[in-house]
């Protein structure tokens, strides 16, 4: 292998790859875009008012509308007389009394029942469950008052709750988390790391692919060796790849600490005592520790979960690319055009939506077989691990024996990809089967 002329394509191709202005732009809106939708969101919450919905009630058993306010939040309540077919009239026609009529039957008791919304257009699914939420406390009102119980009484006895999460080590450190952000940070790492798997992994398949369509690889192929050349390309756009995504990292955490206060003031403003505290004394016993204030930042927050998830990402992220790049420079050697790749992908992108399917179940159950299994094998190690790692416990030799295993997957597709490469980046005009592909894999 001549290193020199190795380092010689890497620089070449990782240049032109940073210097490319796509690269430059994209790099640059990419955090901006987020930030962006990040503050839209926020705007359009705080200022945006939900339409007002005019209702129509008729109430064949009176339960509900002679203990229904006229206004409540965003609606507006009219009750009815007559018969439900008579009084559709109101909401037909260009100008319409009523948004919607809602129909409550003489079958409908104070322990519920089924009830129909008659309307030109579908209930939203948020005011759909505000009027559900809304006519069963009406419901639950009238139960305690036919039990002696006011309402006001009960609630005048209620109580909140707020429970706060504090890890404890094994060595007896304690420090406040986030159970919620931990979660949330987790699958984001997770998701991001699958888009950008797919991401890189399509820039060396189209690089591969354009160089052989253009010929310029019968040339390269006069000075260096086939393998020298796979591995040279895949390098190279690891390196993009770390570059563009230490920018974004820099960029999210200066931007973050800009709009931090403005998240949080919308999103704390009735955060209690126990949520605004920190852990400031360590002690062996727990109710002997003293809490102190701390202003709320959801910078704060994010920092709360453990710092080794950047590193895990990281190196999942070598690992996860090197080992999918290699499969995918192997099918754009394999194909002439881009279009004959989809056919060849399907085992290598079908693996890599697994753990984003049974996202829902690794969250709940971090360490049940299946996300254990999940989390140790190759083709789903990255993905699981990174959402495991931030919703429950994971022990440290889980975390090296899956980036073993990934590792040492690399290798092979390494193997893979150079047998592939080596025969079917001289191929033209003809499409590679599996079959075909075998067939080159047991040349020696």
């Amino acid at each position: 292998m001549n290193f020199s002329l190795l380092k010689l394509i890497i620089q070449r191709e990782y240049l032109n790859k940073v210097r490319n202005k796509v690269f430059i732009i994209s790099t640059l809106l990419a955090p901006l875009g987020l930030v962006a939708i990040i503050v839209a969101q926020i705007i359009a919450t705080a200022y945006t008012k939900p339409e007002p919905l005019n209702l129509g009630i008729v109430d064949e058993t009176t339960l509900i509308s002679q203990n229904l306010p006229r206004k409540e939040k965003n609606f507006t309540f009219t009750p009815l007389q007559g018969d439900i077919n008579k009084n559709l009239t109101y909401i037909q026609g260009k100008n319409p009394k009523f948004n919607g009529i809602i129909y409550i039957p003489k079958q409908f008791s104070i322990k519920g029942g089924d009830l129909i919304y008659y309307g030109k257009n579908t209930l939203s699914v948020g005011n759909h469950n505000k009027l559900e939420d809304l006519f069963i406390q009406i419901l639950k009102n009238q139960q305690l008052i036919q039990s002696g119980i006011r309402p006001s009484q009960l609630d005048s006895i209620q109580a909140k709750v707020n429970l706060s999460s504090v890890e404890v080590s094994d060595k007896g450190d304690i420090k406040q988390t986030n159970s919620f952000i931990r979660t949330f940070v987790g699958f984001g790492a997770s998701l991001l790391l699958y888009m950008f798997l797919f991401i890189y992994g399509a820039i060396v398949l189209r690089i591969v692919i354009e160089e052989k369509t253009n010929r310029v690889i019968e040339v390269l192929l006069t000075c260096v060796k086939p393998i020298d050349l796979l591995i040279s390309k895949i390098i190279a756009v690891l390196l993009v790849g770390l570059t563009q995504i230490g920018i974004w990292l820099g960029l999210i955490v200066i931007l973050g600490s800009i709009i931090s206060p403005m998240i949080t003031k919308n999103t704390t403003e009735k955060r209690t005592r126990a949520e605004q505290q920190v852990v400031e004394q360590q002690s062996i016993d727990p109710a002997s520790m003293t809490i102190q204030n701390s202003k709320p930042n959801l910078l704060q927050a994010l920092y709360s979960t453990s710092p080794m998830i950047l590193l895990y990402f990281v190196l999942y992220f070598i690992g996860g690319y090197l080992f999918y790049g290699s499969l995918f420079a192997a099918i754009g050697a394999a194909v002439d055009n881009e279009s004959d790749t989809q056919y060849l992908q399907l085992p290598i992108t079908l693996p890599v939506i697994i753990p984003i399917l049974f996202t829902g179940h690794i969250l709940e159950n971090p360490n049940s077989g299946l996300s254990r299994f999940l989390s140790y094998f190759p083709m789903t190690s990255p993905m699981t691990m990174l959402t495991r790692f931030n919703s429950g416990k994971v022990e440290w030799w889980e975390i090296t024996l899956s980036l073993i295993l990934l590792y040492l997957s690399v290798f092979a597709a390494l193997w893979i990809a150079a047998k592939i490469y080596r025969v079917g980046i001289l191929m033209y005009g003809k499409k590679a089967s599996y079959k075909e592909l075998w067939k080159w894999l047991k040349m020696s």
